[in-house]
């Protein structure tokens, strides 16, 4: 798990769009990427992510819904549990 703070919103909304954390995004969303799951967000009030989880089958990264189905129709595996 990684977690960061910053001292200001401003700060974290420059390092998301730097150079560095595109090629992990990039790497993360790619089939078989980086990581089994995710959970983004600006912990801010009214910014939250949707969790998402990589299918076993295409291997690439799904969002978690109720219905618990990767759009390749693969059922999700029991997404992981986070703070």
């Amino acid at each position: 798990m990684t977690l960061t703070a910053w001292e200001d919103l401003a700060s974290a909304k420059a390092a998301v769009q730097g150079p560095a954390h595109m090629a992990a995004v990039k790497d993360l969303f790619r089939a078989g990427g980086i990581g089994d799951s995710a959970w983004t967000s600006l912990w801010t009030e009214g910014e939250m992510n949707h969790l998402m989880q990589r299918c076993p089958d295409c291997g690439v990264m799904a969002m978690v819904s109720p219905e618990n189905k990767c759009k390749c129709g693969a059922t999700l595996p029991e997404p992981a549990a986070y703070l």
